[in-house]
């Protein structure tokens, strides 16, 4: 099977510089080529609440299709705390989204990295 390039972006506005070192530590070892950008603090778009988020966006390669990459990506965003109740008081211990899936864009990033 061909490996499909793809793009993620993490973020955080809790404990930030620790939730993304672990989440950027868990993807690594789950997807072994990936590429970090760099990382970089912004203000939140579309969130109701004044707390800085530090984003990371990435590139890796995967024979996953798109649902089995989703289902990791919520693996570690619940092993690294994250509630989701939480995000309606305004906290995220992480987020990950996936941008691309081979030349298909799955969600549009909301900052520029």
């Amino acid at each position: 099977m061909e490996s499909i390039c793809c793009t993620l972006c993490l973020g955080s506005n809790t404990e930030a510089e620790k939730n993304v070192e672990k989440a950027r530590k868990m993807l690594t070892a789950l997807l072994p080529d990936i590429s970090w950008g760099e990382a970089k603090w912004t203000e939140p778009v579309n969130f109701p609440y004044p707390t800085l988020f530090l984003n990371q966006q990435a590139t890796f390669h995967t024979q996953k299709n798109r649902d089995e990459i989703c289902q990791c990506f919520k693996k570690v965003e619940r092993e690294c705390g994250r509630l989701p109740e939480e995000k309606a008081q305004g906290i995220v211990r992480i987020d990950i989204d996936l941008l691309t899936y081979g030349n298909e864009q799955v969600k549009k990033a909301i900052v520029n990295l």
